[in-house]
């Protein structure tokens, strides 16, 4: 039997959760017609100084668009073109946009952002368009503003179906080539579902994968808002990563796609409630799925060796707004509730689905290790009295759920089996203490 002890190792297993895994925790503030106005402002500020404290490190305002709009939602000098939270953003004026920035990007751990939305839903992508234009409108207005990032969205999925899908290169190019700070990009899953548009679908993945990999954006962010049926909830997101479905806008498919080092550049987005309004004529967005269960499962995600998940997102805050049919609530709280979840659910692992395994580090159905008195054999934990757990000097400091590896322990024990390991281990250093 093999059993080689070194009682100096002290394990400190440590609770992780979405701040430790999930670096980037996004937010985005509609750009619906709403009730925002000129008595507004000090709320406005104090919503983001709570979603900062909820977690929020990076927070989206919408929007700066090309369609002009004439009602209350407008800012101050940008002719209709900014709408509902930039245009409250706006009103708020230099000295107030400051002191928002400097509690936000000043905060001594995980400092947050404010960006904004350059484009809008009603941007459909169209070569009578001057979406170059438009970005250098973007570019001066952040400057002008106080701004750290710009969102490109745009309507590709007006594109679906369309011989102009060519259109997403070109003008994605020329609108990131005009910015001088960080830029995201946001796409709906629809036009990255090859089941839908092939074409669209490989001009999106083309344009995503140079760009992303010559470091010419900050990063990608998809809305994944459609309602999956007879699947696991979580299969559009995650592919096989949670089951065997695969789906070409999955980030399971992504990965192959682009890299595992470069995923980490693409923050997933769901909406953030059942009854989220796509716009103020009643219409819903698609895709709920319940916050707990979903930072459950992407904190699982977040530590497979085979995944590189680094953010999540949520579509979205937005003020009331009564004259929409039906009226749209105020969901700073619900929001609120989001963030706070990031704090309080801890990081469990997957359950290994071969019996007897200890570590599943890169799939729930691949064994990297079975428990004491198993052998690992073609994916089968076999029993072997002769195998137990055994370490070498490299096992030190502190361990977690998330960093143990097959290099640190040759059998590695399941974080389920760790205490009672810990309290073996210090019990036999006890007694060859008092042996002596």
């Amino acid at each position: 039997m093999r059993l080689i002890l070194y009682a100096h190792i002290c394990y400190q297993v440590q609770s992780l959760n979405s701040v430790d895994l999930l670096k980037s925790r996004l937010v985005f503030f509609d750009g619906l017609v709403s009730q925002y106005g000129e008595t507004s402002a000090d709320p406005f500020r104090q919503t983001i100084f709570d979603f900062s404290a909820a977690n929020f490190n990076l927070m989206v305002l919408e929007s700066y668009s090309s369609v002009e709009y004439t009602g209350v939602n407008t800012g101050k000098n940008t002719n209709g073109h900014l709408q509902g939270a930039l245009a409250e953003w706006d009103r708020m004026g230099n000295t107030y946009q400051e002191q928002v920035k400097k509690l936000v990007n000043g905060k001594s751990k995980d400092p947050g952002f404010i960006g904004f939305t350059c484009g809008d839903y009603k941007d459909q992508v169209s070569s009578n368009t001057d979406f170059a234009g438009l970005a250098s409108d973007c570019n001066t207005y952040a400057d002008a503003v106080a701004l750290d990032f710009a969102n490109i969205r745009l309507n590709f999925v007006s594109l679906m179906g369309s011989s102009n899908v060519g259109l997403v290169e070109s003008i994605l190019d020329s609108m990131v080539a005009t910015f001088n700070l960080p830029i995201y990009v946001t796409f709906d899953e629809q036009v990255l579902d090859a089941n839908k548009d092939v074409s669209l679908y490989k001009v999106c993945i083309k344009w995503i994968v140079a760009n992303i990999k010559n470091d010419k954006i900050k990063g990608i962010l998809i809305r994944y808002n459609e309602g999956i049926e007879n699947q696991s909830k979580f299969d559009n997101i995650y592919g096989s990563w949670t089951s065997g479905a695969g789906y070409s806008q999955s980030l399971k498919n992504l990965t192959s796609v682009i890299g595992l080092e470069f995923v980490s550049k693409i923050i997933p987005v769901k909406v953030a409630s059942q009854n989220e309004p796509e716009n103020t004529q009643g219409g819903i967005v698609p895709g709920f799925v319940p916050w707990p269960e979903l930072i459950e499962t992407s904190l699982k995600i977040a530590q497979l060796k085979s995944t590189n998940l680094s953010g999540i997102g949520v579509w979205s805050y937005h003020t009331k707004n009564e004259g929409a049919d039906p009226a749209i609530n105020d969901n700073a709280q619900e929001v609120i509730g989001i963030g706070n979840k990031f704090d309080e659910i801890p990081a469990e692992v997957f359950e290994c689905e071969v019996d007897h395994c200890a570590e599943c580090l890169y799939a729930p159905s691949v064994c990297d290790a079975c428990v004491n008195y198993y052998l690992l054999d073609n994916n089968l934990c076999t029993y072997d009295p002769s195998e137990t757990t055994t370490f070498d000097d490299s096992v030190t400091g502190n361990m977690t759920t998330a960093n143990m590896t097959t290099g640190d322990v040759i059998t590695a024990p399941s974080s389920a089996n760790l205490k009672s390991l810990n309290n073996v281990i210090f019990a036999v250093f006890l007694s060859m203490c008092f042996l002596k």
